[in-house]
């Protein structure tokens, strides 16, 4: 499939003033489409910059504005989502990630769009069995205790995108791994990158991640609206599935190289 260009029927992003979204617009601008995005009334604007696009105020949480939305375009890229594992934060968690979503694939299907690619996230496929264990797309979710709630969002998120492919949908799912990118300091991987250049980052915990660039996850999004099979879902990393993780240690140490900074793992 592939997109209306210049003059065609828009295509639709929510989540686009994040910091995936922004660079899906981005992409999506440079092949010459026309973008709508879905933001609130309270939305920040830095990161799209001076983008031309049209604004369609509303929240995913409210299915109206949603439907509003969606209407009259060819295909809708839902990134948006809440990344948070604060207890305080798990009501707005579940609404945006399962919630929104459905409300998302349920405009989808009723305004009889041509296809959605949906952001889900590599914690959406569980936890591996076994240190050495490595997730791809064929994982199978196992209920455990160590599962956070947001994980649990993001699947139940992903979960409504597939409910759409078997509903006649044509929609793909996307797992990027831990998004790194020029964004804000103040969120996501930009506030541990921030907190690290102040020092204020004295040890990494155990464990392992993986990790992708944001603009090979925006042009990932393109790709697969271009090309994607719908009902599957596609991980994101930056390395082989065979070498995909980093331990965190590792993480933190190659971003403080990076940043010129020392912190006590260099040790």
């Amino acid at each position: 499939m592939t997109g209306a260009g210049p003059g065609g029927r828009p295509v639709l992003v929510t989540g686009a003033t994040g910091l995936i979204g922004a660079a899906v617009v981005r992409h999506l601008l440079a092949e010459g489409e026309t973008v709508r995005i879905l933001r609130r009334e309270t939305s920040r604007l830095d990161l799209l910059g001076d983008a031309a696009v049209e604004h369609a105020l509303g929240d995913v949480t409210e299915p109206d504005s949603v439907r509003d939305a969606v209407r009259g375009v060819q295909a809708v890229f839902h990134v948006a989502g809440v990344v948070s594992m604060a207890p305080s934060a798990r009501r707005r968690v579940w609404a945006v990630n399962a919630g929104g979503s459905a409300h998302v694939v349920d405009a989808c299907l009723d305004e009889g769009v041509d296809a959605l690619v949906h952001t889900s996230s590599i914690a959406a496929l569980g936890r591996p069995d076994g240190a050495s264990a490595v997730l791809d797309e064929t994982a199978v979710w196992t209920p455990s205790s160590r599962n956070t709630a947001y994980a649990e969002s993001k699947r139940a998120g992903e979960r409504e995108a597939l409910r759409g492919a078997a509903e006649g949908l044509r929609a793909v799912v996307l797992n990027p791994a831990l998004v790194f990118g020029p964004g804000r300091a103040d969120e996501g991987t930009g506030a541990i990158v921030e907190r690290l250049r102040r020092g204020r980052i004295p040890a990494a915990p155990p464990g392992a991640t993986a990790v992708v660039d944001v603009e090979d996850v925006a042009a990932a999004h393109v790709a697969a609206w271009r090309r994607g099979a719908s009902g599957e879902r596609y991980v994101l990393a930056a390395e082989s599935m065979h070498q995909l993780l980093i331990s965190l240690i590792e993480l933190t140490d190659a971003a403080a190289q990076a940043l010129g900074q020392d912190w006590p793992g260099d040790d």
